[in-house]
């Protein structure tokens, strides 16, 4: 499965997050979208 958000972390730990919707022609909000944001936004908030 295509991650629909995805995370890059640099030397820094700084992340910079990446939506990409394959197939769309335009980045739309999925049912997918939202438990991955919530786990990238935990993440975050926990390190």
């Amino acid at each position: 499965m295509t991650e629909i958000i995805r995370q890059a972390l640099d030397a820094s730990g700084i992340a910079t997050w990446t939506i990409d919707v394959p197939g769309r022609s335009m980045n739309v909000f999925t049912a997918e979208f939202f438990p991955r944001l919530a786990s990238l936004i935990e993440s975050a908030a926990t390190d």
